[in-house]
């Protein structure tokens, strides 16, 4: 195997190892979102950025097992729905690139994965001091409440070499 790798490295210089990846999972607070936020519908609004620390590289998603769950509510017993997506910048956000898009709708319960949206390994990777951003667009305004919204993104991340 260690040969077949060496090979893929001679032409693809920037590959790593499988090996040297983590999966973590990231909830609306990593992001930034400590606090409740009014959401306009017909337009994406920032929840939060997720800053990229020395040494590593992160990615939207995993390689064989990424999955999404959000939960959106306005209160304890409302609901709402809308798309989330994320997008990754450069530290000055000068260059932004949409790397993923789902919609509430598709998500099913959070302990149940095979309800959940597939969450593929979604290049690029994000790299120091780069930026994951997450943004909401809702169906209908709403204040996203930061107390009984739930959420559950997979990622992966890995150190820099």
């Amino acid at each position: 195997m260690s040969e077949i790798f060496e090979r893929v490295k001679e032409i693809i210089p920037s590959t790593k190892p499988i090996g040297d990846e983590f999966p973590v999972t990231f909830r609306l607070e990593d992001f930034g979102f400590t606090a409740d936020q009014a959401l306009v519908a017909g337009q994406w609004n920032r929840i939060g950025a997720y800053v990229v620390e020395a040494g590593m590289e992160y990615c939207v998603g995993r390689r064989f097992d990424g999955f999404i769950f959000a939960d959106l509510r306005e209160t304890a017993n409302v609901q709402f729905h809308g798309k989330i997506r994320f997008v990754v910048t450069n530290p000055a956000e000068t260059g932004k690139e949409l790397v993923a898009e789902h919609h509430t709708r598709e998500m099913g319960s959070i302990s149940d994965k095979q309800m959940k949206p597939i969450l593929p390994l979604s290049p690029p990777w994000v790299t120091q001091d780069s930026k994951i951003i997450l943004e909401i667009n809702p169906d209908v305004s709403n204040t996203l409440d930061f107390g009984y919204t739930i959420s559950a993104i997979d990622l992966t991340s890995r150190v820099a070499k």
